[in-house]
Protein backbone atom coordinates (compact mmCIF):
# COMPACT_ATOMS: atom_id res chain seq x y z
CA UNK A 1 0.00 0.00 0.00
CA UNK A 2 0.94 3.75 -1.30
CA UNK A 3 -0.42 6.91 0.22
CA UNK A 4 0.74 9.81 -1.29
CA UNK A 5 -0.05 13.35 -0.46
CA UNK A 6 -0.15 16.57 -2.46
CA UNK A 7 -1.92 19.56 -2.04
CA UNK A 8 -1.68 23.05 -1.14
CA UNK A 9 0.68 25.09 1.05
CA UNK A 10 -1.15 24.34 4.57
CA UNK A 11 -3.51 22.11 3.05
CA UNK A 12 -3.35 19.06 6.19
CA UNK A 13 -0.04 16.71 4.16
CA UNK A 14 1.80 16.46 7.52
CA UNK A 15 -1.24 16.01 9.82
CA UNK A 16 -2.65 13.23 7.65
CA UNK A 17 0.43 11.83 7.21
CA UNK A 18 0.79 11.50 11.22
CA UNK A 19 -3.00 10.61 11.47
CA UNK A 20 -2.32 7.42 9.22
CA UNK A 21 0.87 6.68 11.33
CA UNK A 22 -0.79 6.80 14.42
CA UNK A 23 -3.72 4.88 13.23
CA UNK A 24 -1.17 2.28 11.82
CA UNK A 25 0.89 2.08 15.06
CA UNK A 26 -3.13 1.53 16.75
CA UNK A 27 -3.47 -1.28 14.67
CA UNK A 28 0.09 -3.18 14.24
CA UNK A 29 0.12 -2.52 18.44
CA UNK A 30 -3.21 -4.83 18.92
CA UNK A 31 -1.98 -7.14 16.21
CA UNK A 32 1.59 -7.65 17.10
CA UNK A 33 3.34 -11.13 18.41
CA UNK A 34 5.90 -8.56 20.44
CA UNK A 35 3.98 -5.07 21.51
CA UNK A 36 6.87 -3.97 23.24
CA UNK A 37 9.46 -4.04 20.76
CA UNK A 38 7.01 -3.17 17.95
CA UNK A 39 6.41 0.46 20.31
CA UNK A 40 10.06 1.10 20.12
CA UNK A 41 10.09 0.99 17.21
CA UNK A 42 6.86 3.04 16.49
CA UNK A 43 8.31 5.67 19.41
CA UNK A 44 11.38 5.46 17.36
CA UNK A 45 9.97 6.43 13.55
CA UNK A 46 8.07 9.38 16.09
CA UNK A 47 11.18 10.81 17.37
CA UNK A 48 12.96 11.04 13.82
CA UNK A 49 9.86 12.45 12.39
CA UNK A 50 10.05 15.33 15.24
CA UNK A 51 14.00 15.92 14.29
CA UNK A 52 13.26 16.04 10.67
CA UNK A 53 10.60 18.88 11.15
CA UNK A 54 12.80 20.87 13.94
CA UNK A 55 15.14 20.80 11.03
CA UNK A 56 12.93 21.02 7.45
CA UNK A 57 9.97 23.40 8.93
CA UNK A 58 9.48 26.58 9.24
CA UNK A 59 6.96 29.33 9.75
CA UNK A 60 5.62 30.94 6.85
CA UNK A 61 2.90 33.95 6.52
CA UNK A 62 0.35 31.22 5.96
CA UNK A 63 1.74 28.36 8.41
CA UNK A 64 3.24 28.16 11.13
CA UNK A 65 4.34 24.93 10.77
CA UNK A 66 5.30 24.46 6.91
CA UNK A 67 7.20 21.67 6.02
CA UNK A 68 10.23 23.08 3.60
CA UNK A 69 11.48 19.48 2.76
CA UNK A 70 10.44 16.57 1.38
CA UNK A 71 10.22 13.83 2.82
CA UNK A 72 9.09 9.43 1.96
CA UNK A 73 8.61 7.84 4.90
CA UNK A 74 8.37 3.45 4.04
CA UNK A 75 7.32 1.17 6.29
CA UNK A 76 8.07 -2.15 6.18
CA UNK A 77 5.86 -5.39 7.36
CA UNK A 78 6.55 -9.02 8.31
CA UNK A 79 3.75 -11.25 6.59
CA UNK A 80 1.92 -11.39 9.79
CA UNK A 81 1.94 -7.47 10.16
CA UNK A 82 4.02 -6.48 12.58
CA UNK A 83 6.70 -3.26 11.74
CA UNK A 84 9.81 -4.64 11.06
CA UNK A 85 11.52 -1.35 10.09
CA UNK A 86 11.31 2.15 8.67
CA UNK A 87 13.11 4.26 6.22
CA UNK A 88 12.98 8.22 6.52
CA UNK A 89 13.96 9.71 2.92
CA UNK A 90 13.98 13.35 2.97
CA UNK A 91 14.63 15.42 -0.10
CA UNK A 92 14.19 18.58 -1.55
CA UNK A 93 15.11 20.97 1.23
CA UNK A 94 13.97 24.43 0.86
CA UNK A 95 18.18 25.62 0.55
CA UNK A 96 16.85 29.01 -0.13
CA UNK A 97 15.46 29.35 3.06
CA UNK A 98 19.13 28.59 4.73
CA UNK A 99 20.92 31.31 2.00
CA UNK A 100 18.39 33.80 2.45
CA UNK A 101 17.27 34.33 -1.13
CA UNK A 102 13.98 33.05 -0.35
CA UNK A 103 12.73 36.29 -1.97
CA UNK A 104 10.43 37.18 0.85
CA UNK A 105 11.80 38.52 3.96
CA UNK A 106 8.40 37.50 6.16
CA UNK A 107 9.01 33.81 5.89
CA UNK A 108 10.69 32.55 8.81
CA UNK A 109 13.79 30.73 9.24
CA UNK A 110 14.30 27.12 9.91
CA UNK A 111 12.47 25.87 13.77
CA UNK A 112 15.87 24.60 14.98
CA UNK A 113 17.12 28.33 14.66
CA UNK A 114 14.58 29.18 16.66
CA UNK A 115 14.70 26.46 19.22
CA UNK A 116 18.08 26.80 19.96
CA UNK A 117 17.85 30.60 20.50
CA UNK A 118 15.47 30.06 22.57
CA UNK A 119 15.21 27.00 24.01
CA UNK A 120 19.05 26.49 25.72
CA UNK A 121 19.94 27.81 28.89
CA UNK A 122 22.39 30.58 29.31
CA UNK A 123 25.34 28.46 29.81
CA UNK A 124 24.50 26.41 26.85
CA UNK A 125 24.55 29.64 24.33
CA UNK A 126 27.68 31.19 26.18
CA UNK A 127 29.45 27.52 25.61
CA UNK A 128 28.50 27.71 22.36
CA UNK A 129 28.81 31.21 21.57
CA UNK A 130 25.30 32.03 20.31
CA UNK A 131 24.22 34.44 22.89
CA UNK A 132 22.68 37.04 20.66
CA UNK A 133 20.46 36.19 17.23
CA UNK A 134 21.36 39.50 15.83
CA UNK A 135 24.68 39.03 15.33
CA UNK A 136 24.20 35.66 12.87
CA UNK A 137 23.21 36.80 9.52
CA UNK A 138 20.96 34.24 9.19
CA UNK A 139 18.88 35.30 11.36
CA UNK A 140 18.73 38.85 10.28
CA UNK A 141 17.63 37.68 7.02
CA UNK A 142 14.11 37.11 8.02
CA UNK A 143 11.99 40.02 9.65
CA UNK A 144 9.84 37.44 11.02
CA UNK A 145 10.43 37.74 14.47
CA UNK A 146 9.09 35.25 17.94
CA UNK A 147 6.65 36.64 20.14
CA UNK A 148 6.68 35.58 23.82
CA UNK A 149 4.13 33.16 23.24
CA UNK A 150 6.39 31.98 19.83
CA UNK A 151 9.20 31.65 22.35
CA UNK A 152 7.60 29.78 25.05
CA UNK A 153 6.32 27.25 22.49
CA UNK A 154 9.85 27.03 20.56
CA UNK A 155 11.49 26.36 24.35
CA UNK A 156 8.89 23.34 24.87
CA UNK A 157 9.42 22.24 20.85
CA UNK A 158 13.27 22.40 21.93
CA UNK A 159 12.82 20.14 24.60
CA UNK A 160 10.43 17.47 22.58
CA UNK A 161 13.64 17.66 19.93
CA UNK A 162 16.43 16.47 22.23
CA UNK A 163 13.56 13.86 23.80
CA UNK A 164 13.48 12.54 20.64
CA UNK A 165 17.27 12.80 19.63
CA UNK A 166 17.62 10.54 23.40
CA UNK A 167 15.42 7.87 21.82
CA UNK A 168 16.51 7.22 19.02
CA UNK A 169 19.68 6.92 20.75
CA UNK A 170 22.16 10.33 20.72
CA UNK A 171 23.89 11.24 23.17
CA UNK A 172 23.67 14.38 25.21
CA UNK A 173 27.05 15.21 23.93
CA UNK A 174 26.25 15.07 20.32
CA UNK A 175 22.73 16.88 21.00
CA UNK A 176 24.26 19.79 22.24
CA UNK A 177 27.96 20.44 21.42
CA UNK A 178 29.93 23.22 20.07
CA UNK A 179 29.37 21.30 16.72
CA UNK A 180 25.84 20.66 17.08
CA UNK A 181 24.50 17.83 15.27
CA UNK A 182 27.83 16.36 13.36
Amino acid sequence: MNNFFSGEHGSGKSDVAKLILRQISFLVRTSTENPTETSQLLNDIRSSLTILEAFGNAKTKTNPNSSRVGKCLELQFSSKGSILGSKLIDYQLEKARVSGSIGDADEGVFHIFNYLFNGLTAKEKSEMKITDPSKFIYMNLHKQKSSDKDKSLEKERFEELKASMRQIGLSKKVQVSNDFLL
